[in-house]
This record gives structure tokens, C-alpha cells and sequence, in this order.
């Protein structure tokens, strides 16, 4: 029996549903917010997107895991953004799997044994803490990408 989803690498195809998703859910951040950028076609948002696109393509095109429909996987139900084995950047589900009460177990799914390792994480996973606690082993690291950037 197949599994009712597939894992599979990040195709520059996902682009569009990635970063959309990713630039909406960082818009609700309180940082979003004191920019403006929750404030849908705002010149406020706009500037927020075209600034953080480039980054989130980049950091999508090095690391990303999506699940997929097994039988159209072209259609994007959710995924996660990492760095290596322990440092994860994002991880978001649709919302409809959200209002079903299936993300937390589809989080699960998608993140596998990375629940059980620790893990650092450079940004608000809200979208995950929605339908799931994270786990303990688990620690924001918010100076990750500013020790990145100094290297």
C-alpha cells in the first residue's frame, strides 16, 4: 500500500506556493506586523514581499523537503525549510489541512525523526505551533542568520 502523500526535494516548480505561503505566514510575525505587511495590498506588503523573496527562494533552493499529492506532486501540501541535519527554518501546511484537524499529524509526517533531534530553528514556526507544541529538544536560535552573515 502507498502512502496517502509523498515526500519529495523542492522543484523550482513549487516556487510560487512556497514562498507565497512562507511571505503570508511572516506577514502575522510581530515583525510583520510593525512593517505593515499583514495589510494585504498595501504598498506596506509589497515592499515586505520584494525584499524578502530572494532570500526565501535561496534558502528554499538549498534545503527543502515538500509533501506532495502521491498521485498530482505537483500539488504542494506543506512543507519545511533546513539547513543540514539540525537547523530548520520554516515548516508550513496548507490550511485546509489545518481546519481538518490533519496538520499536526501531517507536521509529523513531513518532519519524521527531526521531532525526536534537537533542533534549532531560525524563525516563528507559528504555522506548526498551530497544530502541534513543538517539541522541547527544540530551540529558537534568532542570531542564526546574523552568525551566518559574520562568517
Amino acid at each position: 500500500m502507498t502512502a496517502p502523500w509523498l515526500l519529495r526535494p523542492y522543484e523550482d516548480t513549487d516556487e510560487s506556493f512556497c514562498v507565497d505561503s512562507w511571505l503570508r505566514c511572516l506577514a502575522t510575525t510581530r515583525t510583520g506586523r510593525a512593517a505593515g505587511a499583514n495589510v494585504q495590498n498595501s504598498s506596506a506588503e509589497r515592499v515586505w514581499r520584494d525584499a524578502h523573496r530572494p532570500a526565501l527562494t535561496r534558502l528554499l533552493r538549498d534545503g527543502a523537503t515538500c509533501m506532495v499529492d502521491p498521485t498530482e506532486p505537483a500539488i504542494v501540501w506543506g512543507y519545511f525549510v533546513h539547513e543540514g541535519d539540525d537547523v530548520l527554518h520554516a515548516a508550513l501546511m496548507k490550511r485546509r489541512f489545518h481546519k481538518e484537524g490533519l496538520a499536526g499529524m501531517l507536521f509529523a509526517k513531513l518532519l519524521g525523526e527531526r521531532l525526536e533531534r534537537e533542533q534549532s530553528y531560525t524563525m516563528q514556526l507559528g504555522d506548526m505551533a498551530k497544530a502541534m507544541a513543538l517539541p522541547a529538544k527544540w530551540r529558537h536560535d534568532e542570531t542564526w542568520f546574523a552568525r551566518r552573515l559574520a562568517a
